[in-house]
């Protein structure tokens, strides 16, 4: 039996946090639950705190907002040093997984080759969707690199993703989502974990180069599907200013993703395409203010 460990990253999602943690309670516990408050300002850790007090889940606390990559690594270096974990699995808040078979055989898939570093699974959207762009990737190229960053007709861009399969419902991806994926511990601290210069996005692309430079595989569990159930319901402006904080969390990302592991080149393209994305927003902003 393997030692798994699920590492939940909050921040200010409180119900979304719960909904999450009681599902995976209510299925057959054989994996320790660790929740990571990534230092949210509202009270998110102390309910949190008083919610699962003798439940037996860990609830801890960042000492800063470390983002994505660090505050998930927070909780998958105590799940090694309390729990010996050999196996963890990243899931976000506004995942619901529909059954802990999910789990299961998905862990059981990522160990029935010594090649598989991190699997995931198919995602369904809050709508009941399935886009198979959204469960895995391949790794950009250096040209969609900056295009993949430009905000106006990028749902035009949307590139068709096909995959190899390689095994019975399983096939070989290049990167699975980050908001729900199950890795090999051993094989994370060959990659150095999580790389921790990003704050916000393209995390999955920097594992799946990481995964490829260290000669294993990342795999897609054709037949396991999760819900990520990300909904928006900010007002216009709260969700205007959302947008310019998400951009440039994805250009800052974006940078440091081209000049670690593209050699620097097509920064220049990034930083007009981050240029055109402030006007685009800029423009949308107004317009939506004068016509509302």
């Amino acid at each position: 039996m393997r030692n798994l460990a699920l590492i939940v990253l909050n921040y200010c999602a409180y119900g979304d946090c719960v909904a999450c943690v009681d599902r995976l309670l209510s299925f057959r516990k054989d994996y320790h639950i660790i929740i990571v408050d990534n230092h949210s300002p509202d009270t998110s850790f102390e309910k949190l705190k008083e919610r699962y007090d003798g439940t037996g889940v860990d609830v801890l606390q960042t000492s800063a907002n470390l983002g994505y990559s660090a505050g998930n690594n927070f909780g998958i270096l105590f799940a090694i040093d309390r729990y010996q974990a050999d196996t963890v699995g990243i899931v976000n808040p506004d995942i619901l997984i529909p059954e802990g078979s999910v789990i299961s055989v998905m862990t059981e898939k990522l160990y029935s080759d010594p090649s598989y570093a991190l699997i995931g699974g198919c995602v369904i959207d809050a709508e009941g969707n399935y886009d198979p762009s959204a469960s895995a990737w391949d790794i950009p190229s250096r040209s969609e690199l900056w295009k993949g960053h430009c905000l106006p007709g990028r749902k035009k861009r949307k590139k068709a993703f096909m995959c190899p399969v390689i095994a019975p419902k399983i096939a070989q991806v290049d990167c699975v989502a980050g908001c729900f994926f199950l890795a090999k511990v051993s094989c994370l601290k060959e990659m150095d974990f999580l790389d921790e210069n990003t704050f916000l996005y393209n995390e999955e692309n920097i594992l799946g180069i990481r995964c490829k430079q260290k000669g294993y595989r990342e795999v897609l569990a054709l037949d396991q599907f999760y819900v990520h159930n990300h909904r928006s319901g900010k007002k216009s402006d709260e969700k205007f200013l959302q947008k310019i904080h998400a951009t440039r969390h994805s250009y800052r990302s974006r940078q440091y993703l081209c000049k670690k592991y593209y050699r620097s080149k097509g920064l220049m393209m990034l930083w007009i395409t981050e240029r055109i994305n402030r006007v685009y927003l800029a423009l949308a902003f107004i317009k939506n203010k004068i016509f509302r």
